[in-house]
């Protein structure tokens, strides 16, 4: 398929994971993609496909990064459609709400929630100039659903959730679309890796909870990322996809 030929698209975290398997579903798709990421990981995701991916170095929780990641997008292709605000991270700042590092806090709430609204801040107005565009924010069953020791984390993902539905409806008028993904437990991503390492049960049971009776796959996310990217989901605004293999049916 080439839903997105034409496209330049924006895809965050994407050395690894789900921001790696969206930049290189994005671009099977037609799109030209900016990886952008801070591990130098981007570069082994741009060499899978270089004619259509460009690697950029970039910390998404930096606004003077960000403003400069859009406005490379925008020199180097003239436009902006698409933005995956990707990046994001769990455990950090998980434990009970007493025990809970302040420092934690603003780390993970600067990682998952900041970050999305530095990508919005700055892309927005690229994609005015450009005539419209698809902003596809990551939250997460967290976000929908709590449990013990993820109040920091969950707080996070619905802010993002919350911040989809204002921008949608603050720019639907200017064909800008917003909407979100709330992945379940998806592996191997960066945040499951190192769950893995750190709490090995939690992790087992995650995968478990899924009515598939399996952990997700990046890629099946990132089909749901191109999807709304599309014009396939052109009367979709505000709203959000849950791609947890029926975790949250329960």
């Amino acid at each position: 398929m080439a839903r997105l030929t034409g496209k330049v698209a924006i895809v965050t975290g994407a050395g690894i994971g789900q921001g790696r398997s969206t930049a290189l579903r994005l671009a099977r798709e037609g799109a030209n993609v900016l990886a952008a990421d801070l591990s130098g990981a981007e570069n082994e995701t741009a060499a899978e496909l270089p004619d259509s991916i460009t690697p950029v170095r970039a910390d998404v929780t930096n606004a003077a990064d960000v403003e400069a990641l859009v406005a490379v997008a925008t020199r180097t292709f003239g436009r902006l459609d698409v933005l995956c605000n990707v990046v994001g991270v769990a455990g950090i700042a998980q434990a009970a709400i007493p025990d809970i590092d302040e420092l934690d806090y603003e780390k993970l709430m600067s990682i998952n929630l900041k970050s999305a609204f530095l990508g919005m801040k700055y892309a927005i107005p690229a994609m005015v100039a450009s005539g419209g565009g698809s902003i596809i924010n990551w939250s997460s069953v967290g976000g929908l659903v709590s449990s013990p020791h993820t109040a920091v984390y969950g707080a996070s993902k619905a802010g993002i959730l919350s911040m989809t539905r204002t921008a949608a409806r603050e720019w639907g008028t200017a064909n800008i679309r917003v909407n979100a993904i709330c992945p379940g437990f998806i592996y191997p991503t960066g945040m499951t890796l190192m769950g893995e390492r750190e709490f090995p049960e939690a992790v087992r049971r995650a995968a478990s909870k899924s009515a598939l009776n399996r952990a997700g796959h990046p890629d099946e996310v990132a089909s749901v990322a191109a999807f709304l990217a599309s014009d396939d989901a052109s009367y979709m605004t505000g709203s959000y996809l849950v791609v947890d293999g029926g975790w949250t049916a329960g």
